[in-house]
C-alpha cells in the first residue's frame, strides 16, 4: 500500500496531517462524482477511529487523533455526524472553504489516492472490480474481509497490486477563476454587489498561492469583533480592494477592573502614602 501527501501541506501542518488530507480528498473527491453523502452544502466522508488506524498502521490511535484535531483547530477540516443512528459515533469530516483553497494552492495529484477505507457511499465499484454490489454502501463483502461488521467502515484489504491494477488514472487540477471567486463569495459574510466583486478578483487576477492567503485572511477576518454585527462588514468588492485579507487580528484587549475596584485601589494607593508621610513626620 502506498500513501501519498503534498510536502508543502506536510511542512506547514505535519506528515500524518498531510497523508489524512490526501486520503480525504480522495473519497470526497469520489462521493461528489457519484452524488453521495451530500449534507449541509457539502460532500462528507466518514471513517471510525478503528478504521483510520488500519489504513495508517504506522500511526497510533492517538496520533492520528491529535493530527485530525489539528487540521479541525486549523479551520482545513470540518467535523460533522449525519449517522443514521443516533448512536452511531462515528465522525465524518469535509473541507471547509480555507481547506479548498490549501489543496488548490498545492495543486495536488489526484492519483493513487486509494489509501484505503471501505465505507458507506464515498463510491459505487462495480462487482468486477471488488467482488460485491456494495448499493451505495462502502462495505467490504465478509468473504473479502472477515472483519466486515455491517455499518462500520472497515479498511480494504484488497492487495497491493490489485489497487495499482484499479488505480485511479492520473489527473491535473486546474485553477479556475470562476469556481474561486465562487467560494469566495459563498463564505463572505455579506454578499452585496457579486458582479462589482468579480470585477474586483478579476483585476487581481488571482492566483491559487494568492486565493489561498485572501481565503485564510478571510478567516481571521470573521473572527474579528467588528465582524459579528454584519452592518460593519465592507461589501467583498470594497474588501479586496483594499487588501482585506492582509490585515493583521486586532490584539485582545486587556479587561478592565470594576469602577468600584478601580476606587478601592486609589484609596489603598492614598492610604499607603498618607502611613509613609506619617512615619517619616511630616504633618499631614
Amino acid at each position: 500500500m502506498q500513501h501519498h501527501f503534498d510536502a508543502d501541506i506536510a511542512m506547514q501542518y505535519g506528515m500524518l496531517e498531510a497523508v489524512i488530507i490526501n486520503h480525504l480528498e480522495y473519497w470526497i473527491e469520489h462521493n461528489e462524482k457519484n452524488e453521495k453523502n451530500f449534507y449541509d452544502g457539502r460532500y462528507w466522508t466518514f471513517n471510525s477511529m478503528r478504521a483510520f488506524t488500519e489504513v495508517f498502521p504506522y500511526a497510533s490511535e492517538k496520533q492520528i487523533r491529535n493530527a485530525i484535531k489539528h487540521l479541525e483547530d486549523t479551520g482545513i477540516l470540518i467535523v460533522g455526524n449525519y449517522n443514521k443512528s443516533q448512536y452511531d459515533r462515528t465522525k465524518w469530516y469535509t473541507f471547509s472553504d480555507f481547506g479548498k483553497s490549501i489543496l488548490l494552492k498545492g495543486q495536488m495529484d489526484t492519483a493513487k489516492r486509494a489509501n484505503g477505507s471501505d465505507q458507506e457511499g464515498p463510491m459505487e465499484m462495480s462487482k468486477k472490480e471488488n467482488g460485491s454490489d456494495q448499493e451505495g454502501k462502502m462495505e467490504v463483502p465478509e468473504k473479502a474481509n472477515p472483519n466486515c461488521q455491517k455499518g462500520e467502515p472497515i479498511p480494504d484489504n484488497i492487495p497491493d497490486n490489485t489497487i495499482a491494477q484499479n488505480s485511479v488514472c492520473a489527473k491535473e487540477q486546474k485553477f479556475n477563476q470562476t469556481e474561486a471567486f465562487e467560494q469566495f463569495y459563498q463564505a463572505y459574510p455579506r454578499k452585496k454587489s457579486k458582479d462589482a466583486a468579480r470585477r474586483r478578483w478579476d483585476k487581481l487576477k488571482v492566483t491559487p498561492a494568492l486565493f489561498a492567503e485572501i481565503m485564510q485572511g478571510l478567516e481571521r477576518a470573521k473572527k474579528q469583533k467588528e465582524w459579528q454585527d454584519i452592518q460593519f462588514i465592507q461589501y467583498p468588492a470594497t474588501w479586496l480592494n483594499s487588501g482585506g485579507w492582509k490585515d493583521e487580528p486586532d490584539a485582545p484587549q486587556q479587561p478592565q477592573p470594576p469602577a468600584s475596584e478601580q476606587k478601592q485601589n486609589t484609596q489603598s494607593v492614598s492610604d499607603e502614602l498618607a502611613r509613609r508621610r506619617k512615619m517619616a513626620g511630616v504633618d499631614l
